[in-house]
């Protein structure tokens, strides 16, 4: 149980906060908690999909305590009695404030990792209402017409995009340091937001070991069936995969497309 490690554990802490969309940003979590392994030991913090509740976890002891968003200042509680080292938000779309505040309560730096850009837009995913890359207009009155189509029930509370920017750079700009995956991701956070930014690839160990090539055989193989993970939205490249898909079709060629996961196109 998470009293018992708090009795018996020596090891300094790393706290992740996230969502609790699960998808890549929990699964690069989870990697980073396995490669500290443990030292430091790295605890999860993140709402139920239904935000209820609150879930605390340690991938690498496999130890998870969840608790009622009411009772959130217990959870504080017991985080203060143990040695933490910092704070790593990853996001905070549906965090409690309380949580978004965690390192002042606990007197720690605190580190931040973009994995979309939901810190210059509610949207997220920077597409407009035709579900095209909006380019990040310089005019916000563009940015306020196209949150204005969006269902309020899908989007977080704001007041107008200008203050969602200027809450979200006193944020990052007081953290220790701020990473993004990609360096084409820091410039188009630059493009809203004034903030230094350092590029660090998220960590693939298990992919990269497992990884092998395959060899087609044409006489023996007469279809190359290529398998897409995850949930592809517009956001994600759908549309090129259906172009694909087209010319595939269109020229006959020896190749499937398969999507495990979820599209827009499964729903409707």
């Amino acid at each position: 149980t998470m009293t018992l490690f708090k009795e018996t554990n020596k090891s300094s802490i790393i706290i992740h906060v996230l969502h609790g969309w699960g998808g890549g940003t929990e699964k690069h979590v989870r990697d980073m908690c396995f490669l500290t392994d443990k030292e430091p030991i790295g605890i999860m913090i993140y709402p139920s999909a239904d935000g209820t509740t609150i879930l605390m976890e340690i991938p690498v002891l496999g130890i998870q305590q969840e608790w009622k968003i009411e009772s959130i200042n217990e959870l504080i509680t017991m985080l203060s009695d143990m040695n933490i080292r910092f704070v790593h938000y990853h996001h905070t779309i549906n965090v409690p404030t309380e949580l978004i505040n965690l390192h002042n309560l606990l007197n720690v730096k605190y580190y931040v990792t973009l994995h979309d850009y939901f810190s210059i837009c509610p949207r997220i995913n920077l597409l407009n209402s035709e579900s095209n890359y909006c380019g990040i207009p310089s005019d916000l009155t563009v940015c306020e017409q196209c949150l204005s189509t969006y269902d309020n029930n899908v989007l977080p509370k704001y007041t107008t995009i200008e203050n969602w920017r200027s809450e979200s750079t006193a944020f990052l700009m007081n953290a220790k340091k701020v990473f993004v995956p990609s360096d084409i991701t820091g410039k188009l956070v630059k493009k809203a937001i004034q903030i230094e930014t350092y590029t660090r690839n998220h960590p693939e160990p298990f992919l990269v070991n497992q990884s092998m090539r395959v060899k087609f055989n044409p006489s023996v193989e007469r279809v190359i069936k290529v398998l897409i993970l995850g949930a592809i939205g517009d956001h994600k490249g759908l549309q090129t995969i259906v172009q694909l898909a087209e010319i595939i079709h269109n020229r006959r060629l020896p190749l499937e497309l398969h999507i495990v996961g979820w599209t827009p196109i499964n729903s409707s």
